[in-house]
């Protein structure tokens, strides 16, 4: 009887055994989700907005309904990919052209892209500078001399594309024209100082850019008084004569702080359409697992304290510009500019 017994438990112990492979527990710890690195990202990015970005409040967002809605679905994706994708879709909600997500490939990913078009096409630009035998400083600068007048077109404030030095050449180029294009249909923004070291050059006197407002807490209403930036006269032959400054849609960021700037002088024009409505001051911040964001960090408004985040600076002379039009290889914007010169389009 004892040796059936023990013959008995030496079975049950196989079965249970499974042959010597190790079977869980019912009760073993199940992993938390809320300890995941979806979890940990999540959470320290949208931390770092809670406390840093300035447009909660202006622009109506209320940021713990999209965590409550957007967290239990990061945490919840089964890669990388799945969770940049989730916050992705919450970012978009901040309808902000500066807020982006990089993955851990260094990939930048847009979290809002505007719909707007925009009002240039590069090919029918290039036909137009190609008749002007436009000349170049570096990559971002193209200028030319015209039967009265001179174009000046600056594509990027970005200081590994344009130098002060560049700047300054083209424009002492062309200083003596008796009618300057200015154009900025193409420009994204970049570095501020850029845009106004072009800008101090038509200056008489030190003047306003713009204002903004910056954080001073962790509150979302936690903002500074409206702070005016100023720019001084860089030489002491400025440009006076008048200038046509063509603006549109991607006309966006510094580019719509050196756009403030300029329209407050009185030989200035701006002719196009509304600028992009993007000026931010964005700050790259990490949430772990190679992942990366940007976040707006301040509040911007033109000198006359008008805001420019999702509305834009309108042109004094709106002049719209058609698929039809650049199919036909016309510039509607710039044949406007050149007929102010008296100059037929090339």
């Amino acid at each position: 009887m004892k040796r059936l017994l023990i013959c008995t438990l030496l079975a049950v112990c196989a079965a249970c055994g499974g042959g010597g492979a190790s079977t869980p527990a019912a009760n073993a710890p199940v992993a938390d989700p809320a300890a995941s690195w979806q979890a940990a990202s999540f959470d320290a990015l949208w931390k770092k907005f809670d406390e840093e970005y300035t447009y909660f409040d202006y622009k109506q967002i209320d940021w713990n309904a999209l965590r409550a809605s957007y967290r239990p679905q990061a945490l919840a994706a089964a890669d990388t990919a799945a969770w940049l994708q989730t916050v992705g879709a919450m970012l978009g909600q901040l309808h902000d052209a500066h807020v982006r997500l990089t993955g851990p490939d260094g990939k930048s990913i847009a979290t809002y892209v505007s719909p707007r078009q925009p009002n240039w096409q590069a090919g029918v630009l290039a036909a137009y500078l190609e008749r002007w035998n436009v000349q170049r400083a570096g990559t971002s600068i193209a200028y030319a001399r015209l039967t009265g007048g001179a174009y000046l077109a600056v594509s990027s404030w970005n200081e590994q594309s344009v130098s002060v030095d560049q700047l300054d050449s083209a424009l002492d180029a062309v200083a003596d024209a008796p009618t300057l294009i200015l154009d900025l249909r193409m420009n994204p923004g970049g570095n501020d100082q850029l845009a106004f070291a072009l800008g101090a050059r038509f200056l008489t006197r030190t003047s306003v850019a713009h204002i903004v407002r910056t954080k001073t807490g962790p509150a979302h209403n936690a903002l500074s008084a409206m702070t005016p930036i100023e720019v001084a006269p860089r030489r002491n032959t400025p440009y006076t004569r008048p200038v046509l400054l063509l603006v549109g849609a991607q006309t966006a960021s510094s580019s719509e702080s050196l756009v403030s700037l300029l329209r407050g002088l009185p030989n200035v024009l701006v002719i196009g359409d509304t600028t992009a409505g993007a000026s931010a001051r964005p700050q790259l911040y990490q949430a772990g697992n190679g992942i990366s964001f940007t976040v707006s960090t301040w509040q911007d408004y033109t000198a006359a304290g008008e805001p420019i985040e999702d509305v834009g600076i309108a042109p004094a002379i709106r002049v719209d510009a058609t698929a039809a039009a650049f199919a036909a290889g016309r510039d509607p914007v710039l044949d406007a500019a050149l007929a102010r010169l008296g100059v037929a389009r090339p």
